[in-house]
């Protein structure tokens, strides 16, 4: 796996004193700073996050298709959604509303819920809890969807949370994992700017910031870097799930796309817009978490100012990449998923007569930007593509991890 970063770069140590922060801290992370630097704002940002993704992924969900077929109503059978990480619990209700006859539940963290306000449908419900270190017993075995987004790396221990959130499925159910790399990308889809640096002053300063996020992420016990293995990797060699499939979502960074199609550049260009203030305020909050660790605030403050301005510099034509996974639970141990559900067309209780699943979303936005992985090799071959165009290239030491005795 190739590094994509910037050539070292010299900077005087910086002496930080840090402590392993308590179970607390960890447990709410990056998503706690959001809710104490920002408030309400948080969830307006998670707003703006959630419809640019919409448009990029062209409605609410991957592989449409099988959401839809697991979804479709059967006699007999309560179908149930889980949203772990709802955050303003727009994906929530907007699931809620366009499969009525389905139970969605939408879960975050305590700190949350002073910031939850207006009205939802019925059919929604939500709660608070921890559940970054272990899913409550009652979830058990008992939700056809399960939606993560933008939380993985919220979690201590990646791969053993993944475990517990997956024994949560209903045999056949699917896991929609998104969440971004913090890659930063160039127009071509391939290339990957370097990082902005005293050798490199016209690099980027958002690959450079995201990168220093990463590490102070794991600086506080966070499994950072198995998250991001795991979008790299795919879930192709999860023993639990199977009909495995990723996508690779490139979602433009401010408003600079041209298109040929009016309608696709209307979209690309709003959802640019819409990531850039996104990354604006991502890029605030963050700074607040890296002046605690011990970033000097002359520095920090340099650095947000040329951040803002790379993010509505139409002349960047960035891209942040993001990841989709998807996979459905076995039946059991070396068995493949069960097949798809069959709806049936009556409400009476044991009425099995066929009845098609609910039709796509009409009008699904294709973006250019969009690539639908089916196998494991094919996935692979997106790192190896981005390895031969950009090389191997050294990183520098994070600040966090640097020391002055």
């Amino acid at each position: 796996m190739a590094n994509f970063a910037a050539p070292p770069v010299e900077v005087p140590p910086i002496t930080i004193g840090i402590e392993r922060p308590s179970e607390d801290f960890i447990r709410n992370s990056t998503r706690r700073v959001e809710l104490s630097v920002s408030g309400g704002k948080r969830l307006e940002r998670l707003d703006k996050l959630h419809e640019a993704m919409k448009i990029s992924l062209g409605g609410l969900y991957p592989c449409p298709e099988v959401v839809q077929a697991i979804l479709a109503p059967v006699a007999g059978e309560t179908k149930r959604v889980l949203d772990i990480g709802c955050g303003s619990r727009i994906w929530s209700v907007e699931m809620a509303r366009e499969f009525p006859h389905v139970e969605v539940l939408g879960l975050d963290v305590p700190q949350a819920i002073e910031h939850w306000k207006g009205e939802y449908p019925k059919n929604a419900r939500f709660e608070a809890t921890n559940f970054q270190f272990a899913m409550p017993e009652k979830y058990l075995n008992r939700f056809d969807i399960i939606h993560l987004r933008f939380i993985a790396s919220a979690f201590s221990q990646f791969q053993k949370s993944l475990e517990e959130i997956q024994d949560c499925l209903k045999p056949g159910g699917l896991l929609i994992l998104v969440d971004s790399t913090g890659l930063i990308m160039g127009e071509d889809k391939v290339s990957v700017p370097r990082m902005r640096s005293s050798s490199n002053p016209n690099g980027s300063q958002l690959q450079r910031l995201f990168y220093e996020i990463r590490n102070a992420n794991a600086s506080l016990g966070l499994d950072e870097f198995a998250m991001r293995a795991t979008l790299e990797e795919g879930l192709w060699d999860n023993t639990q799930l199977d009909e495995c499939g990723a996508a690779e979502v490139l979602v433009p960074i401010g408003g600079w796309v041209q298109a040929p199609d009016p309608l696709v550049e209307r979209n690309l260009r709003k959802a640019g817009r819409l990531m850039g203030q996104n990354l604006e305020h991502i890029q605030h909050s963050h700074h607040h978490m890296l002046q605690n660790l011990g970033f000097p605030t002359g520095l920090s403050r340099e650095w947000k100012k040329i951040a803002a301005a790379e993010i509505n510099d139409p002349n960047r034509k960035t891209l942040l990449d993001v990841r989709v996974l998807w996979g459905r639970r076995r039946a059991g141990d070396d068995l493949p998923a069960p097949p798809l559900p069959i709806p049936s067309m009556g409400s009476e209780e044991g009425d099995r007569t066929p009845r098609p699943p609910a039709p796509a979303q009409q009008n699904r936005f294709t973006s250019p930007f969009y690539r639908v992985c089916r196998t494991h090799r094919e996935w692979q071959r997106i790192s190896e593509v981005r390895q031969n165009a950009n090389g191997w290239i050294p990183e520098p030491t994070p600040f966090v991890f640097r020391r002055h005795h």
